[in-house]
């Protein structure tokens, strides 16, 4: 005996147009959510280097190397100010600033006493 059976074999093109749509949301999605981690990466390397350089320039002064003998390195500029601290004759207040531009003008700044 023959049965009317039918075999369904395939997708209809409706199944594979909502499985194209939902595959790229979730692609947009993940790609989009890449490109941000890139970026905050970006920013944070950034502001590492910033906070390296401060450092480096801090215990330059305290090994009492002048503030203008500090260097920059690449798109970061550094300063630093040494001074008397009013709070105490015998100690120094000293500053570090590391500048740079990323877009937008960005600023880091270390500040420390140090007995003299």
């Amino acid at each position: 005996m023959i049965g009317a059976r039918h075999c369904r074999r395939g997708f209809t093109l409706i199944e594979v147009m909502i499985a194209v749509a939902l595959l790229s949301t979730v692609a947009l999605a993940v790609t989009s959510t890449l490109v941000s981690a890139q970026h905050a990466r970006a920013v944070s390397e950034q502001w590492m280097q910033a906070t390296l350089l401060a450092t480096e320039g801090l215990e330059q002064l305290r090994a009492g190397q002048p503030a203008a003998a500090l260097r920059t390195a690449g798109r970061f500029e550094r300063s630093a100010v040494s001074g008397p601290w009013a709070g105490d004759p015998g100690v120094r207040r000293l500053e570090v600033t590391v500048t740079w531009n990323d877009g937008t003008a960005q600023r880091f700044q270390l500040t420390t006493l140090a007995r003299d």
